[in-house]
């Protein structure tokens, strides 16, 4: 990533460029099956010009699809999507997203640049470098403080040597 901060990262330099997408006529069956065979909870719906319509999520199958008994098979993805989800530019702020992020209480958000899908960053992506960012400054002041340890250590010695105690 080569920034010496989580403050000054942007979406683009963590979200996967790769994103999982489908169409809006495919059937929730042949999604659902996507989603699992590439251990993803969302995947974006988009049209021909890569235009993001839609997100479906694990959500939307437990809150749409289970309690209205709808026929996976036949019920198109469209149909149960969230749509015109919110987005955001790459160029956003990791800790902006994580905002939008934790108000909206949702766990992924597409990232488009001019109107088209470029990435998606989720929860877990955030989370992650927040972990990172934290065990790396508890790593540090560990080290600090022991640091300080020796240093007592030292003076303790010298102020021994110096008064005569040993």
């Amino acid at each position: 990533m080569g920034k010496s901060n989580i403050s000054e990262l942007r979406l683009a330099d963590i979200m996967t460029s790769e994103v999982l997408t489908s169409g809006p006529d495919e059937t929730v069956f042949d999604v659902v099956m996507k989603m699992r065979a590439n251990n993803i909870g969302a995947i974006i719906v988009v049209d021909q010009s890569m235009k993001c319509l839609g997100i479906f999520t694990e959500r939307d199958i437990i809150n749409k699809v289970i309690p209205e008994k709808l026929d996976l098979e036949t019920t198109h993805v469209s149909s149960v999507m969230t749509p015109d989800p919110e987005t955001l530019d790459q160029n956003t702020f990791i800790n902006d997203a994580y905002c939008m992020m934790e108000k909206g209480n949702f766990r992924h958000v597409p990232v488009v640049e001019g109107g088209k899908l470029k990435g998606i960053v989720s929860m877990r992506d955030i989370d992650k470098l927040f972990w990172h960012e934290l065990t790396s400054k508890i790593s540090e002041y560990l080290a600090l403080i022991q640091g300080f340890t020796e240093i007592c250590d030292n003076v303790e010695q010298i102020k021994r040597k110096v008064l005569g105690i040993e």
